[in-house]
């Protein structure tokens, strides 16, 4: 079994992604990680299909809609 940390998502942002959105990291292991994903109102994500990285996501908070 994989050992990992836990930790609460920063104020400030790790990184920001190629749409704009900022990204958190909360914890990595091999092969997985889980980040909180923040995008501004009004704008927008592209949908991407990567070769070898699976997404799920999970909104909490405001309005969105999902390409699968």
């Amino acid at each position: 079994m994989s050992s990992f940390t836990s930790k609460r998502a920063k104020a400030e942002k790790d990184y920001e992604a190629p749409d704009k959105s900022e990204i958190r990291l909360l914890t990595e292991v091999k092969g997985s990680s889980v980040a909180q994903v923040t995008l501004r109102p009004r704008m927008n994500s592209e949908a991407k299909v990567h070769r070898t990285v699976d997404e799920q996501w999970y909104f909490i908070q405001g309005i969105g809609q999902l390409w699968r």
